[in-house]
């Protein structure tokens, strides 16, 4: 309550009783119950006087306390309705002995909304919007927002206001000016209108003249108006961002107090609420301002740090795209820069676009590498080697690269040369020379199989057996088609979950790497045959549908043994899954998402988002099967892996059948027949040496396919390359009450801790690389006072780095500090906030000695 009317009280009932007074009784008329919680706590604290409230349904209840039970107290009659007329008044007798406490207009105001009518500074200022405090509604939500002020001035109640006619969220100029912005563009003129009406148009301006120095001079037309105002700010922060000398044709636009210019367009793009209103400005400003026609010649050296229009993402993926089409690149820049805009607006709207840039760059900086390197090898184990750790990753690059880039629309254009490149880069440069040295090794040695290579025939033997001997649950998990590099990227998605860890390793199958042998080489056996009419049985039975291999596993390890499809495990609820699983000790679930894709020729190009949706199929089986299901041990492998190119497969690598071969079972990548089929254009062996027959196989050289009808050509398996013969292994195991990955640490390098200048570069070391035991981290980084008020932009830093040098592992980040007068007896404090942990919180203390840059 307002100090003048506590002391009215307490006045009144401290002065002497007048002639025939016995008790005195004060009442006041208070319809918007201003003073309601105030006088209501005052009562119960003091013996001074009793309160009862007046309605317009108490009057008789209020009569007798007042009469009987309060006969000799003191009284202030508190009446919260509207003053009756004296005729229709039915405590008239008793207002006519006691005395009103009235209120003049002024002190109602304040106590309304909520100010110290002994605060001159405040009072003054609400005599000047006298006009915006006549409505009830305004009033209520200047008083909720000023209640919300730690520091209550003409400054801040200034800001409530603002926010009161702006419609703003937060009481703050930040968050008004978003809303006239927001409305400016949409055309549109009704919180403008509300200012000019209900507020002052000039203290607005003054304060946007205190802010950013925008005044008429600085005016660009000349004038005072919102537009003018919103140009000049996105220009102004354009500027900031540009490395050289700007366009001359934008220096009328960039205002004189910059600094808080870029802290505003700063926070705006990371007020997350407000992030939509920020794209509809900012796209609207970019048609009228042209930019696409006045930035469409500039290096990509000027625009790399520019985020204020998202045409500049659209110019900086074209430039990219171009140069790593055209080769002669800087590997490492061209890398550091993409990773850079992950920090900026804009990138979750090109996310994919970089991603694609990226797995290009990786790609055809992998193929350059492996040129060298295919030239120092000259035996088959080594070469298997190699592709497992270093040549597998150009696979997966072309993959990557292929699953973002077909989810472009706007931006195919630009990727179309850069297509060409890396089509060029990984058919021709990488698969056919690769094939070509794998056709060497392999015909040096004249055969197929090695035993310093781990077999897919000897997994049951040497994995799965133990367990069942043991009496111990395992489950085997068999993608149709998942080839290694695949498998790899599933190994780490699953060890980034705090629930899973294991080992990759790689199986090589036996010839051909089709689905039949496959399948059947994961199964228990003494005996693999492929029969004439190219059926593949173990021990003489069929395994040719998962019906037929469940009943292989079941005679070999009897009732406990099971063989069911993904499919078939979606279907099941959790009481059914575990029932299904119950007294069951070895599990092999089939899932097929690749290899039907993959093997029909309308869908073949398609293969690469079959690979992404089984990676996360896989995933979530995962998750749900060590939540619902108890085993010892889970593996994931597959039948075989697979060969595919996005080009077109040219006549000159389809290999046309001559009568002479004879074939039991056709395939475009092999042949299978009961004699040897010496060929030029293919190599023929036994299978003796893999599985029970006198059958060989025939495989085309190379990349090559056999010419015939039916299916697809550019996704084919049955070959003897190691991108389908090499399929992964993972063990994998869960782990119980295992704390999550930590992510890395990130520290502030500088180490001057004064500041004399609003411009701040400062330096941040990752301290250890990312690895297995140590995952990534994301920190917004910005500089506040001691109550928490941002005084700068903010950078996102994302420490994701594999570098094992230090050096390589420091990023340098540029701070603008807010326009202000800085005391050199308080603390200010670079906060590092961590964006996924809200209770990682770092603050490194500063003291700032900078001259005030505003009057």
């Amino acid at each position: 309550m307002a100090q003048d009317i506590i002391k009215k009280i307490q006045t009144f009932f401290h002065s002497p009783l007048q002639t025939g007074e016995k008790r005195k009784i004060l009442y006041l008329y208070d319809e918007d119950e201003q003073y309601d919680e105030q006088l209501t706590e005052w009562s119960k604290e003091t013996a001074l006087f009793e309160l009862l409230k007046v309605t317009d349904h108490n009057y008789f209840q209020i009569h007798y306390h007042i009469e009987k039970v309060m006969a000799d107290k003191n009284i202030v009659l508190y009446y919260t309705i509207k003053r009756p007329n004296d005729q229709e008044n039915p405590m008239l007798g008793v207002l006519l002995y006691s005395y009103e406490l009235k209120l003049d207009q002024d002190s109602q105001l304040y106590a309304a909304i909520g100010i110290d009518s002994t605060n001159e500074a405040l009072t003054d200022l609400a005599k000047q919007y006298q006009t915006f405090f006549k409505s009830k509604e305004r009033t209520t939500k200047f008083k909720k927002f000023f209640q919300q002020m730690i520091t209550q001035n003409q400054e801040t109640m200034e800001f409530c206001i603002l926010a009161v006619l702006t419609k703003a969220k937060q009481p703050d100029w930040t968050n008004s000016l978003i809303e006239l912005f927001a409305e400016s563009v949409k055309g549109q003129t009704m919180r403008w209108s509300a200012i000019e009406k209900f507020g002052n148009k000039d203290r607005f301006w003054r304060l946007i003249n205190r802010l950013f120095g925008f005044n008429l001079s600085a005016s660009k037309t000349g004038k005072l108006s919102i537009e003018t105002l919103m140009e000049q700010l996105f220009i102004t922060h354009l500027a900031s961002e540009w490395p050289e000398e700007f366009p001359k044709a934008f220096e009328p636009f960039v205002l004189p107090k910059v600094n808080q210019a870029i802290i505003f367009i700063n926070q705006w793009m990371n007020l997350r609420d407000q992030q939509l209103s920020y794209i509809q400005v900012a796209d609207q400003l970019e048609k009228e301002l042209g930019i696409n026609q006045l930035f469409n010649q500039e290096s990509l050296a000027n625009v790399t740090e520019v985020q204020t229009f998202q045409w500049f993402d659209n110019y900086l993926i074209q430039q990219l795209a171009s140069q790593l089409a055209n080769g002669g690149i800087d590997y490492d820049y061209y890398d550091q820069l993409i990773a850079q805009r992950r920090g900026k607006f804009w990138y979750k709207d090109y996310r994919t676009a970089y991603h694609a840039l990226r797995w290009s760059l990786k790609l055809v900086k992998a193929v350059d590498e492996m040129t060298s390197l295919l030239a120092k090898i000259h035996d088959k184990h080594l070469f298997w080697q190699m592709y497992q750790t270093n040549f597998y990753k150009i696979d997966q690059a072309y993959r990557k690269f292929y699953f973002y880039s077909d989810q472009l629309i706007h931006l195919n254009d630009s990727f179309e040369d850069l297509t060409l490149t890396v089509e060029r880069h990984y058919h021709q440069l990488f698969l056919k020379e690769f094939a070509a040295k794998w056709d060497q090794l392999v015909m040096q040695e004249a055969r197929l199989s090695r035993k310093d290579i781990t077999q897919q025939t000897h997994f049951y033997s040497d994995e799965v057996a133990s367990f069942v001997e043991q009496d111990k649950k395992v489950i085997v998990i068999i993608s149709d088609g998942l080839r290694f590099e695949a498998g790899q990227e599933l190994f780490q998605r699953l060890l980034e979950d705090k629930r899973f860890t294991g080992d990759l390793s790689s199986m090589q199958t036996a010839l051909p790497s089709s689905t039949a042998l496959g399948m059947a080489a994961l199964l228990p056996h003494q005996q693999l045959a492929i029969e004439s009419t190219g059926e593949v049985r173990v021990n003489g039975l069929s395994t040719e549908s998962i019906v037929k291999r469940n009943e292989v596993l079941q005679k070999n390890s009897s009732d406990k043994a099971l063989a069911i499809s993904y499919d078939a495990v979606n279907q099941l609820s959790r009481d059914e899954l575990r029932s299904e699983f119950s007294g069951k000790k070895v599990i092999y679930l089939y899932h097929n998402r690749i290899d039907a894709i993959g093997d029909q020729r309308i869908t073949e190009n398609d293969v690469f988002a079959a690979v992404e949706e089984t990676l996360q199929q896989l995933k979530r089986l995962f998750i749900r099967l060590t939540t619902e299901v108890s085993a010892a041990q889970l593996f994931v492998t597959a039948d075989h892996g697979f060969l595919y190119s996005r080009s077109t497969i040219q006549s000159t690598e389809k290999v046309q059948l001559i009568t002479e071969l004879k074939g039991t079972s056709y395939n475009k990548r092999f042949i299978l027949s009961e004699q040897e089929n010496p060929t030029q254009t293919g190599l023929s062996f036994s299978l003796a040496n893999q599985i029970s027959t006198n059958r060989h196989v025939l495989i085309p050289r190379g990349i090559n396919r056999f010419s015939l009808a039916g299916g697809g050509y550019q996704y084919v398996h049955g070959g003897h390359l190691p991108q389908e013969t090499m399929v992964p292994l993972l063990k994998i195991k869960m782990v119980r009450g295992r704390n999550d990955i930590p992510q890395v640490t990130v520290n502030l390098l500088s180490q001057t801790r004064t500041l004399t200048n609003s411009v701040i570069w400062l330096e941040f070391l990752q301290l250890d690389p990312v690895s297995e035991t140590l995952k990534e981290k994301r920190l917004s980084v910005y500089f506040e006072d001691e109550i928490g008020n941002k005084l700068s932009n903010e950078q996102v830093i994302i420490a994701d780095s594999r570098n094992e040098l230090s050096q390589d592992r420091i990023v340098r980040e540029k701070f603008i500090l807010s326009t202000i007068s800085y005391q050199q007896s308080s603390n200010y404090y670079l906060v590092m906030k961590n964006s996924k942990d809200i209770k990682d919180v770092t603050k490194e203390r500063f003291k700032l000695d900078i001259v005030r840059e505003i009057e």
